[in-house]
């Protein structure tokens, strides 16, 4: 049926993610929220997990790509739990307003699970440090639960800046 190999996805997604190459990804983000080829939710998963996989491993973050806001914030919308999640580890190596704000009043949201809580401290990653410092702050108080300390301090870790340390 022509259909394309998930581990192939995943490679180009690696690549391109890499490759930091604003058009490719502005292409990627474009083909994975409408290609007819990529309608199932592997096929994405794979090509998310990858671009995700190399956005880290060239240390990527902060970046603005036009149209790549609106195609993340779709993916944080639809109604796959392992995309939305997929979208929030492509997304916290981008600049997007709606989702840091979002995921701020999340991770400190007492009455969310645990769960959502974690994503959202993940996602802050993303944010410009001076904007998300006064959550850091709070999610590293001896009252959190350890795994929100730890995943606040593991986000933390995306940020190269000296107020960081004396932080923790």
């Amino acid at each position: 049926e022509g259909d394309l190999p998930k581990d192939f996805l995943e490679d180009i997604g690696s690549i391109i993610g890499a490759r930091i190459d604003r058009n490719e990804i502005s292409i990627l983000l474009t083909l994975a929220t409408k290609s007819e080829q990529l309608h199932s939710i592997d096929h994405r998963l794979a090509l998310f997990n990858g671009m995700s996989r190399g956005l880290k491993l060239s240390g990527a973050r902060g970046l603005t790509i036009q149209g790549a806001e609106q195609a993340l914030n779709s993916l944080l919308l639809n109604s796959s739990k392992s995309i939305r999640t997929a979208a929030r580890d492509i997304a916290r190596h981008f600049h997007v307003a709606q989702l840091i704000k979002d995921s701020m009043e999340q991770a400190l949201n007492d009455a969310l699970p645990t769960e959502k809580r974690l994503s959202a401290i993940r996602s802050l990653a993303g944010g410009r440090l001076e904007r998300v410092l006064p959550a850091f702050d709070q999610l590293l108080s001896p009252q959190q639960p350890l795994d929100l300390v730890t995943a606040a301090i593991q986000s933390l870790a995306f940020f190269d800046h000296p107020q960081v340390a004396s932080l923790l």
